[in-house]
C-alpha cells in the first residue's frame, strides 16, 4: 500500500548517489596511520600498515579518507607543539614525560596535522579520534593522565562540532598482550576514560578495544604474532591494519549512525 511505498521512497534516499561527498579524517598515532611505501619500520624489516590507510575501501565514493595519523602521538602531542631544546631534544615539565608546550602570548601552537584537520573539516565531515598508546607511557613527551586524556578528547571533539562535523572517538586496540590462552586488557584504562568523555560530549563511540580483546582470544596469540603484528606487540601488518579496519567497520555498522550510511 501507500504506506510501504512510503518506506520505500525512505530507503532510497539512503543509496549512494544521493548522499553528500563527505571527508573522513582520522587524529591518531602509529596503529592507525598510512605508511609510505615502501617501509621497514617493523621488527626485522616487516612493512607496517595502519588502520586508516586500510579504511577507505569499506566505504562508497561519496568518501575520501584524509588520514593525519602520526607516530609516537598521544593526543596532546598530536595537537600541540612541544618545546625543543637547543639540540632539538623534547622538553618535558615533570620526570613522568608530561610535555612542555610551545606557547605564544600564552597560547598553546597548534601542530600542523592538528591544524589541517582544523581549516579543513567542512560542514558533514567526520573526525574519527583514536589515541591511549603512546599517552599511557611515561617516555618524553608522550604522557597525558587519564584526566588530561578525556579533557584533551574533549577539545577535539568540540573543534569537529564547531566545524559543522561529527567527531567519533575509536577506543584503543589493545597490545598482544597475554596471560596464558587469555589476552590482558593493557589499555582498558585509556578506553574506558574515553567512552565516559563520550557520555559528556556525547560522541558516537566505536569500541575497537573490546572488539580487538575478542579477535585476539578468538584467534590466538601464535596467528596474532605471525600474521597480523609484526612480530611485536603494538604495529600491525597489512592483513592486521586491514582486520583492524574492519573491526572499526563492525563497531560503525553496529552503531548504525549517519557514518554508517556511507559504508558499501
Amino acid at each position: 500500500g501507500g504506506g510501504a511505498g512510503g518506506q520505500g521512497g525512505t530507503a532510497g534516499q539512503g543509496g549512494a548517489a544521493t548522499l553528500p561527498e563527505v571527508t573522513i579524517w582520522i587524529a591518531g598515532d602509529s596503529t592507525a596511520k598510512t605508511y609510505a611505501e615502501p617501509n621497514t619500520d617493523g621488527n626485522n624489516g616487516v612493512s607496517l600498515y595502519g588502520w586508516g590507510q586500510e579504511i577507505g575501501q569499506f566505504f562508497d565514493s561519496n568518501v575520501t579518507i584524509n588520514n593525519q595519523a602520526v607516530g609516537g602521538r598521544s593526543v596532546a602531542f598530536f595537537m600541540w607543539s612541544v618545546a625543543q631544546d637547543g639540540n632539538g631534544n623534547y622538553q618535558c615539565v615533570d620526570d613522568q614525560g608530561t610535555p612542555e608546550f610551545k606557547l605564544t602570548n600564552g597560547e598553546k601552537v597548534n601542530t600542523s596535522q592538528w591544524n589541517a584537520i582544523l581549516k579543513g573539516m567542512k560542514a558533514g565531515d567526520f573526525l574519527l579520534i583514536q589515541f591511549g598508546h603512546n599517552d599511557e607511557t611515561h617516555t618524553c613527551p608522550r604522557y597525558v593522565s587519564l584526566p588530561d586524556f578525556a579533557t584533551d578528547l574533549g577539545i577535539m571533539a568540540d573543534a569537529a562540532v564547531a566545524a559543522g562535523a561529527t567527531p567519533i572517538f575509536v577506543t584503543p586496540m589493545g597490545h598482544r598482550s597475554f596471560s596464558g590462552a587469555t589476552p590482558t586488557n593493557t589499555l582498558l584504562p585509556y578506553a574506558s576514560a574515553m567512552k565516559d568523555e563520550a557520555v559528556q560530549k556525547q560522541v558516537e563511540v566505536e569500541d575497537l578495544n573490546l572488539a580487538s580483546q575478542a579477535y585476539y582470544a578468538m584467534v590466538g596469540n601464535s596467528y596474532l604474532a605471525t600474521t597480523i603484528f609484526d612480530g611485536g606487540t603494538t604495529h600491525f601488518t597489512e592483513a592486521g591494519a586491514v582486520q583492524m579496519a574492519s573491526l572499526v567497520v563492525a563497531e560503525i555498522r553496529k552503531n548504525d549512525s549517519r557514518l554508517a550510511a556511507y559504508l558499501k
